[in-house]
């Protein structure tokens, strides 16, 4: 399948074809995604900002675990309504350069996120005081990622 023959796929899907025709499901489905992506980097810039100045009062194994959850279920939200509203003028957005960036950005945040709980540097983290290194270049990373997603995200309007 081509990308013009993908596109015209995603458009006729149901969800596409009734947002496009609804006067109010658009506006919401842009709110949810608004919002999601508040409580996302919200949480993230949050634990970041924790895991780069690790003399923090409060210990990273007691908000450090309900930060990172908040942002995986806010993520996913994001996906989900970012998709329905890609899928509103998808034809545009696969040809929006400042929409591609935003995508791969997201992808690498996402990476950054896997393998920063995936590796031995968050367990440690969550049991002793002291921050590894890794763990925070993986949060000065996370910080570049999603604050740049963000800057991507409002520049598709504007292309």
């Amino acid at each position: 399948m081509n990308l013009d023959a993908f596109v015209q796929w995603v458009a006729g899907l149901p969800p596409a074809v009734f947002l496009r025709n609804s006067s109010i499901g658009y506006l919401l489905v842009n709110a949810a995604h608004i919002a999601a992506l508040g409580i996302l980097v919200g949480s993230i810039t949050a634990l970041d900002l924790r895991l780069l100045w690790s003399r923090g009062t409060v210990p990273l194994r007691e908000f450090g675990p309900y930060l990172s959850n908040l942002a995986a279920v806010a993520l996913g939200f994001a996906v989900i309504t970012g998709l329905l509203l890609f899928s509103v003028k998808a034809d545009e957005y696969v040809r929006n350069w400042a929409f591609l960036v935003k995508v791969v950005v997201v992808g690498l945040g996402i990476v950054n996120a896997v393998w920063l709980h995936a590796g031995p540097h968050w367990r440690r983290a969550l049991r002793e005081p002291q921050i590894p290194r890794a763990l925070r270049m993986h949060a000065a990373a996370s910080l570049l990622f999603w604050l740049s997603a963000i800057v991507a995200g409002r520049w598709i309007g504007f292309l």
